[in-house]
């Protein structure tokens, strides 16, 4: 049976990868790049990405993101493996849907395989690999309405 520390890093590991993925929606970069450990690493090498260092990894994802219309990522069936006071291992899958321009989008699914530790008392990403299952450039049809400047 799990102890409340357990659980309270199982829900602080699953809120990372959350946190992530909604400042990543939002564009909200500082938030995003403090999910990552200082030396942290992102990678998606089906795509020729690796970056890392906190300030890379802010500097890779919010240039691939900002050059997007709008993107959107939800991140769904968090498994977390391994987990000791001080690391784990997490396993979660993501979706990722958006549009470049008129004439290019994105759809993605894959798998994030990651590891995460705890450092000063926060959960933060050591590696983040992304594992690309399926990709579709074509360009989503319909209407943008978020403005992404004007976010509160």
């Amino acid at each position: 049976m799990a102890d409340i520390q357990e659980l309270a890093d199982r829900l602080a590991i699953r809120e990372l990868c959350d946190r992530y993925t909604v400042c990543v929606t939002r564009r909200d970069w500082e938030g995003m790049a403090q999910c990552f450990a200082e030396n942290g690493r992102w990678r998606a090498p089906a795509v020729g990405y690796d970056y890392q260092g906190r300030a890379t990894v802010r500097e890779a994802i919010s240039g691939i993101v900002g050059a997007m219309e709008f993107l959107v990522q939800m991140t769904h069936a968090c498994v977390i493996d391994e987990l000791t006071p001080t690391r784990a291992k997490v396993k979660s899958v993501l979706n990722e849907f958006g549009r470049a321009s008129g004439e290019a989008g994105v759809f993605v699914l894959g798998i994030y395989y990651d590891t995460v530790v705890k450092v000063g008392g926060r959960w933060e990403f050591e590696d983040r690999h992304f594992e690309l299952h399926y990709i579709d450039a074509a360009p989503p049809p319909g209407m943008k309405s978020v403005d992404y400047a004007n976010q509160s």
